[in-house]
């Protein structure tokens, strides 16, 4: 395809390539996501494009959610890396046997974390909405022993009805409070995106993340992204929750964030026919890091990536200025119904034909109906 259109070719050629070589004339040109709140075209002409973080300081982590103490142990056999206990109140039943150095530990909403209790390399997390509540924590995780630990947690987890633009601009909106109360300590902040069902739409959001964040950190350094594979609803067979899930955490890991964040699918008893809930996080990896060879790769970014990152990017600028100086419970509260952009478009298709574009057909580069004449 490189060769076979002109360099000088820009997007609207392209487009009006694509429409000209489909059958009916009238080929599908752009595509559209959150009900035409972003649309950008489908094909693009071959160009240089690369992520503003190409790759993680250090290999990404398995990360497992458990919200049990019976839960912390077979995740481990498992294969977790990384373990987020989640509703924790007393951390010895749920650390019972494990060996803190070799596992990153982080709990979440607890109320309270003595100094014998505080995990190894992760962290105590609370919400980052609100920055008041963020500098507290903080200072009560410095009299635990935890100064340099995790103490923010900025996720869309709960953000159920918003845009993807949206959940762009709230996350850069906690990651603003976070690092206001926690100036130059980037590093004790995690952002979880929730990946999309959608492989490419969820490596164009992961990329806009790390455009939106890019100017904020490039002094302060990083918070830790971390891919939210949220597990798929309804009950679905053990083989269709590995997939799903496995499809979603590797296009967190070809994002290049530092961790991937997974529940057992397990979980609730939404899938009676896996026996052994050790199996599944031991098979994600085994399928990534053995078979795929993603122990460290550079982030993936296409023409089509990138174009949907910089209209998610533009999207997500529109909510935050509409979003103004309301704070983020505020913005929150009001819901995603309460909120609005204009639709944001990368490029308008073109009407009629360009001379010379008519002869692409079928058998012609750059054979976008295939490489034989029919």
């Amino acid at each position: 395809m490189n060769t076979g259109f002109s360099s000088q070719g820009n997007w609207m050629q392209w487009t009006r390539l694509v429409a000209r070589s489909a059958k009916d004339g009238i080929g599908k040109t752009h595509t559209e996501i959150d009900g035409g709140e972003i649309c950008v075209p489908l094909y693009h002409p071959h160009r240089d494009v690369r992520s503003v973080r190409p790759k993680s300081p250090l290999p990404w982590q398995l990360t497992v959610v458990v919200r049990d103490a019976a839960e912390v142990m077979p995740a481990l056999k498992g294969g977790a890396e990384a373990l987020q206990c989640v509703g924790c109140r007393d951390a010895d039943p749920w650390l019972e046997g494990v060996i803190r150095d070799y596992v990153d530990l982080e709990f979440v909403a607890m109320d309270s974390l003595t100094a014998d209790q505080m995990p190894v390399k992760g962290g105590w997390t609370v919400p980052g909405w609100n920055a008041g509540q963020v500098a507290q924590h903080a200072a009560r995780m410095a009299q635990a022993g935890g100064s340099g630990l995790r103490a923010v947690r900025v996720s869309d987890a709960d953000l159920k009805g918003w845009s993807t633009a949206a959940r762009l601009a709230l996350l850069c909106r906690g990651v603003e409070q976070a690092e206001s109360a926690l100036p130059g300590q980037m590093h004790r902040v995690a952002v979880s995106l929730t990946m999309d069902a959608d492989p490419i739409l969820a490596l164009a959001s992961a990329e806009a993340l790390k455009r939106l964040l890019a100017t904020r950190c490039q002094a302060g350094g990083w918070p830790r992204l971390e891919a939210r594979c949220a597990a798929p609803n309804g009950s679905v067979s053990g083989r269709d929750h590995l997939i799903r899930l496995s499809t979603r955490a590797t296009a967190g890991v070809l994002s290049g964030f530092d961790a991937v964040v997974v529940e057992d699918p397990t979980h609730g008893g939404t899938t009676p026919d896996i026996q052994d809930g050790q199996k599944w996080g031991r098979n994600i990896l085994h399928l990534l890091r053995e078979e795929s060879g993603l122990q460290h790769p550079v982030a993936v970014v296409s023409p089509l990536v990138d174009a949907l990152a910089e209209a998610l990017c533009d999207g997500a600028r529109r909510y935050a200025d509409a979003f103004g100086e309301t704070p983020c419970e505020q913005v929150l509260a009001k819901g995603a119904a309460g909120w609005s952009i204009a639709p944001v478009r990368a490029e308008e298709p073109l009407s009629g034909s360009e001379e010379g574009l008519e002869s692409h057909g079928a058998g012609a580069p750059p054979f976008l109906r295939g490489p034989y004449a029919s």
